[in-house]
C-alpha cells in the first residue's frame, strides 16, 4: 500500500491537495497557507498556491 512519503520519494511530478497536505505538515487553517502543490519534484524544485 501506497503512502503520502513513499509519493514524495518518487522522482516525477506530484500534484498534492489540500488534505494531503495537511498529512504531511502539521499547520492547519487558518495557518495553513497551501491550497495546493501544483507541481512537486522531490529535491529538485515545486510550486503551489
Amino acid at each position: 500500500m501506497e503512502n503520502h512519503y513513499s509519493r514524495l520519494n518518487r522522482k516525477e511530478k506530484i500534484m498534492l491537495d489540500v488534505k494531503e497536505i495537511m498529512k504531511i505538515i502539521p499547520q492547519r487553517p487558518p495557518f495553513l497557507m497551501i491550497d495546493r502543490v501544483e507541481e512537486y519534484i522531490p529535491r529538485r524544485n515545486g510550486s503551489s498556491i
